[in-house]
């Protein structure tokens, strides 16, 4: 669970929407996680972990599953457009999986 801090246009990525990432809870997981072994001792939490769509005519690394986001979460440029607008720092969001 976690709330938008940033929202706005991006060069890059047309939208760009900051997570509140790493939480207490997130702390709490990726502390267990090094201490039996699920992640490498050395491992970092990161951060700057956001929602946004994609370079200008790249839907299609959606549709491949390419691996470039390091962490984020990217939409296709119909589905930010959709959500966007709908978008305010505070703005909840659950992840499910």
């Amino acid at each position: 669970h976690f709330k938008l801090t940033v929202v706005r246009r991006h060069r890059s990525w047309s939208k760009f929407m900051l997570l509140n990432y790493p939480t207490p809870i997130s702390w709490q997981r990726f502390r267990a996680a090094k201490r039996d072994g699920t992640i490498p001792k050395d491992a970092t939490i990161g951060g700057a972990v956001g929602i946004h769509g994609v370079p200008n005519h790249a839907d299609s690394a959606i549709d491949r599953g390419d691996n470039w986001t390091a962490g984020c979460i990217s939409l296709k440029t119909h589905h930010i457009d959709e959500i966007y607008p709908l978008c305010r720092n505070g703005t909840p969001v659950h992840i499910l999986h």
